[in-house]
């Protein structure tokens, strides 16, 4: 998920992460991890003025305009994605049940007891989100998220920040609506070879092994030709917190992706 779909808004509190110790409370720690996560990413939306949030000008969305050569082929495309196609109830009951049930705070319900009535409630769940795909648009209160900052390793230092891992866990109703766009987007973006060919990440029938599998052979492939290989490994910090949506919704477009499925990802999602 990316940082404007989770509305997050604070005080800024006056502790350091010095400051505190491995039995602070979860308020504290929340403060502190806010403040840590602030250091590096843009201003998120709140209208809220009792908790203003003023990044440096340095860090603003500006920061990340550099120039990318994203892969996309150099010639227009086949196809286009304009607009979603609509769901039949059969198609929303699908999407809920092959994935876990889990329940965020912000549910009114627990997801458990929902799914127990579902069948009662799947035409008027159909109904939201065929409107939300339909009018590019997704409810306020489906973009907000309870945030949890989850120690990475038990071992880990609890008293500092870097260690911690956000987790955002979103009302039942919004994960079903991305479940929905994010079928349909794959499926567009597989079909017309959009995708870079080396992608392990985040795609279906590519893991870890996938990527290792590919570097050993291209490593083997050039060993074998008396060539000579360099290997550069990056890790982003916040990788996906960074990322400009103006240059996401760029890329998309150019791809293909236009009309109320673009309006959805540009004025629904990411609010850009």
């Amino acid at each position: 998920m990316t940082w404007p779909p989770t509305t997050l808004c604070w005080q800024p509190s006056q502790l350091q992460p010095h400051q505190l110790k491995p039995n602070f409370s979860s308020l504290k720690l929340m403060h502190v991890y806010l403040i840590h996560v602030n250091s590096f990413l843009p201003s998120p939306p709140c209208s809220s003025p009792l908790h203003p949030l003023h990044p440096p000008p340095s860090l603003q969305m500006n920061s990340f305009t550099h120039p990318v050569t994203p892969h996309i082929p150099h010639t227009e495309p086949i196809t286009t994605l304009s607009s979603f196609k609509i769901l039949e109830d059969s198609d929303v009951l699908q999407l809920v049940t092959r994935h876990r049930a889990t329940t965020c705070a912000l549910d009114p319900i627990p997801s458990a007891v929902l799914q127990s009535i579902f069948a009662e409630l799947l035409p008027y769940l159909s109904s939201i989100t065929n409107t939300s795909l339909i009018c590019g648009r997704v409810p306020a209160a489906l973009k907000t998220a309870r945030v949890t900052p989850l120690l990475k390793k038990p071992s880990l230092d609890p008293s500092d920040v870097k260690n911690y891992r956000p987790v955002s866990l979103l009302p039942f109703l919004s994960k079903t609506i991305e479940r929905a766009v994010l079928n349909q987007l794959s499926v567009f973006l597989h079909q017309n070879n959009l995708l870079d060919p080396h992608q392990s990440g985040f795609r279906t029938g590519h893991y870890t092994e996938t990527a290792l599998l590919a570097v050993t052979e291209a490593l083997a492939t050039a060993r074998a030709s008396s060539h000579s290989s360099v290997l550069i490994l990056l890790d982003l910090s916040a990788a996906f917190d960074t990322v400009n949506h103006k240059l996401l919704i760029s890329t998309l477009a150019e791809m293909g992706i236009s009309g109320t499925a673009l309006s959805w990802l540009r004025r629904g999602y990411l609010l850009v």
